[in-house]
């Protein structure tokens, strides 16, 4: 069974870019935890 997925490996990583875009300056609060997946930096 499992879960059927019609998508691509990179379509998060496409997501965060486009938000990274979008929030200009604060885009930099999203890190990317390499292994794992993102974080939202809080100061």
């Amino acid at each position: 069974m499992g879960i059927w997925f019609d998508g691509d490996i990179r379509t998060i990583d496409t997501h965060i870019k486009t938000l990274r875009a979008k929030l200009k300056t604060e885009g930099t609060y999203i890190k990317t935890v390499r292994g794992c997946g993102y974080m939202i930096e809080v100061e």
